[in-house]
């Protein structure tokens, strides 16, 4: 159905005379009363009476304008969504939990402080399953952590990191005797530091059966500083973790490097609100 039409329909309505709505979107009233004519034929009904006190909508013009009023709020939104001078109405961001807590917070605050009109809206989840979240276009920007730089996706910028392994205060050292009565702990194998808690245990020869699956970070550094836990997470993490104290670090053996990379799709990569949130981020 064409907009113009309707357009005309609901200028009529609201100003109850051709005359008045003509005058309203500068037409000429013989042009406004055939394009009135063309919407009534379209819908096959009447949507006006007429008579010496104006244009009355019948039951059929009070039946539309209600939709005919909602399909122009619409185009509004469309327009503003979809314009390179204007942000959108929502961001949503795809992010791990560890990035949210250690990079993340500062900065995404000052943004919403920026942008009050801008609902923010947050997915936590592993790599695969932003990348996911990418495809399906249910993130405008993501964050995966990887040790290269990944392909087939736009990389607006990375961070370096690096891994540590967490044990007991009373670990002074990372060897397999000293390791051997700690319980492996992770949130899923699928997560980057549980594969690479992984890797460290098995090339210390530790038994891979023992590991255990928590629910969150502070759990299990919870149970590391009750002494019967060891993990590998994000250095700044746990440097930056109200239990740091309670835990000692060690440096990850081995390749310890990785980074976070904030991601989007490659057709999004000029988009006003990317850019927008990159200044921040």
């Amino acid at each position: 159905m064409d907009l113009h039409l309707l357009r005309v329909f609901v200028a009529i309505a609201e100003e109850k005379s051709l005359t008045k709505a003509a005058n309203r979107l500068n037409y000429v009233q013989s042009n406004l009363s055939a394009r009135l004519k063309q919407l009534e034929d379209e819908l096959d009904c009447t949507l006006f009476s007429r008579s010496k006190k104006g244009m009355h909508l019948t039951e059929y013009g009070e039946k539309l304008l209600p939709y005919a009023q909602e399909m122009f709020l619409l185009e509004q939104d469309i327009i503003r969504e979809v314009s390179t001078t204007t942000l959108p109405s929502r961001l949503t961001f795809g992010v791990p939990d560890t990035f949210m807590r250690t990079y993340l917070h500062t900065p995404l605050a000052k943004w919403i402080k920026d942008h009050p009109s801008t609902r923010v809206e947050i997915k936590m989840g592993y790599s695969h399953q932003i990348f996911e979240y990418l495809e399906n276009n249910l993130i405008d920007i993501g964050v995966v952590i990887a040790r290269k730089k990944p392909t087939n996706i736009h990389v607006i910028k990375s961070i370096p990191a690096e891994l540590c392994v967490v044990t007991p205060r009373s670990v002074k050292q990372l060897r397999t005797e000293d390791l051997s009565g700690l319980q492996p702990m992770l949130l899923d194998n699928a997560c980057f530091f549980g594969q690479a808690l992984i890797q460290f245990c098995n090339d210390l020869g530790l038994v891979s059966e023992r590991q255990q699956y928590l629910f969150s970070i502070e759990t299990i550094l919870q149970c590391i500083a009750l002494g019967f836990g060891m993990s590998v997470f994000p250095r700044r993490l746990v440097e930056k973790h109200p239990f740091k104290t309670q835990v000692k670090v060690h440096p990850f053996p081995g390749k310890k490097s990785f980074a976070y990379y904030k991601v989007c799709l490659p057709s999004r990569s000029q988009s006003i609100l990317i850019k927008d949130v990159s200044s921040y981020l």
